[in-house]
């Protein structure tokens, strides 16, 4: 019994070593390459065995859960960003709609998203959620402005979500951007409703806006 409970314990360090090796940092800039993944079976195969310990009697559904536990740890997810419109035109609009008027501190319009509805995990095809949206920055405050997109992932069965940050590209402190995080899923990862939160953030991580979306994967 005593030999057991070391097995254990030792299996539960290397796998807390390992989600913390391959996790993706909140507060990175842009999607990690995820160096701690790179043998990604391996991982799965210390979650499985891990599974199977904490499984009890039923060796075989602990396995699944803990091979599913170390690929949403080893998930990677790609960010990449683009600028759509100028500073200058993004405040034309702006001043369109308040009878000319500039603002006096950031201004965030339509902020808007797209995604699936349902995934299967056997399509091969990737799932790619995009942002669009304006920020308006008084000219003030252009030069040193820096602005990024979070986006906060929660799968079935697990309590934090994966967080991913990624600048936003304006090249002149501010305009119209559209952003795209994209990530693959497989047979290791649960069915059921996947549910996310983007927000858009200061550089103080203040937050200027936010949407939550959901799909279904099959």
């Amino acid at each position: 019994m005593a030999k057991a409970k070391f097995l254990k314990s030792t299996v539960v360090a290397v796998l807390v070593a390992y989600s913390s090796a391959v996790t993706l940092p909140a507060l990175a800039q842009s999607a990690p390459s995820n160096p701690g993944c790179k043998n990604t079976a391996a991982v799965a195969l210390i979650g499985g065995i891990f599974g199977a310990l904490i499984g009890g009697k039923d060796r075989a559904s602990g396995a699944a859960i803990g091979a599913a536990i170390s690929a949403i740890a080893c998930m990677a997810l790609d960010a990449s960003s683009k600028q759509t419109q100028s500073s200058a035109e993004v405040m034309q609009q702006y001043q369109a709609q308040h009878d000319g008027q500039a603002p006096q501190t950031v201004s965030l319009m339509k902020y808007e998203g797209q995604g699936p509805t349902s995934v299967g995990r056997d399509s091969g095809k990737p799932v790619e959620l995009v942002s669009t949206g304006a920020l308006v920055v008084p000219e003030a405050q252009q030069q040193n402005s820096q602005f990024f997109e979070e986006l906060q992932l929660y799968v079935p069965g697990e309590k934090d979500p994966k967080i991913v940050k990624k600048q936003i590209a304006l090249t002149d402190g501010g305009g119209g951007f559209q952003q795209s995080f994209k990530f693959s899923l497989d047979k290791t990862f649960p069915q059921g409703q996947y549910a996310y939160r983007t927000k858009i953030l200061a550089a103080d991580n203040s937050v200027l806006g936010e949407r939550v979306g959901k799909f279904q994967v099959i």
